[in-house]
């Protein structure tokens, strides 16, 4: 059932990207690069029920790679694992922090409903890491025998 549950964690990051990228392709005059992936699933936009689908399954196979036992020493199970994962957990960090910093910085102009341009793709940079570090996560637990810390 653990490998199941974390097979849905990988597949669930992939479904959110196609759900974005059909989206996307499927809401008149939406722009990849000046429109932020919220807009998506907002309330009334021509995709939001197809948004707000790909969001369910992300939230709902968490639980696989949730380690529900407690730490031995209170490290976050991501510390536990080999060092290259902690490498690739902090850079992931550092991507989530920059460019959610700067996707964050547009919420005056969009407050304001003027131009956008680039917060797409900053707010997808941002998005995206997180969801490839799900998939990596994943498989790095998956490899690992069952009862391993």
């Amino acid at each position: 059932m653990r490998k199941f549950l974390l097979g849905c964690g990988g597949a669930s990051s992939v479904l959110y990207v196609l759900t974005d990228l059909l989206g996307g392709l499927h809401y008149p005059g939406y722009s990849f690069v000046s429109q932020g992936v919220s807009e998506l699933m907002a309330i009334g936009s021509p995709v939001e029920r197809t948004g707000r689908s790909a969001v369910s399954p992300l939230r709902s196979a968490r639980g696989g790679i949730r380690d529900r036992r407690p730490a031995r020493s209170g490290r976050l199970a991501g510390l536990a694992l080999d060092k290259r994962f902690r490498v690739y957990s902090f850079a992931t960090v550092v991507l989530l922090v920059v460019f959610g910093a700067i996707a964050g910085a547009y919420s005056g102009r969009l407050a304001a409903q003027q131009p956008t341009a680039g917060l797409g793709i900053y707010e997808r940079i941002s998005i995206y890491s997180y969801l490839l570090w799900v998939v990596v996560l994943a498989g790095v637990l998956r490899r690992r025998p069952e009862g391993t810390r």
